[in-house]
């Protein structure tokens, strides 16, 4: 498989994190989802995370994440 030069991981990167709510009172947070692009801002990895703990608020309007998309997370 080759990929084109945009495509690679570039000198520069961008980290994106979405967090969803744990605990009784949902202001704990547990990383939900982990999203990387190069400086051409291809993606470079891009994944959901299965938690760790009962998840009481999925932040939806803010993360978009919805309880089937954290089904088939990676650990």
């Amino acid at each position: 498989l080759i990929l084109k030069l945009c495509d690679r991981i570039t000198k520069r990167i961008a980290l994106d994190c979405e967090m969803v709510g744990v605990g009784s009172d949902a202001k704990r947070h547990m990383l939900a989802r982990v999203s990387i692009v190069n400086s051409h801002g291809r993606v470079v990895y891009d994944s959901f995370v299965a938690p760790q703990e009962k998840v009481v608020d999925y932040r939806t309007h803010v993360s978009g994440i919805r309880p089937e998309n954290l089904k088939n997370g990676q650990y």
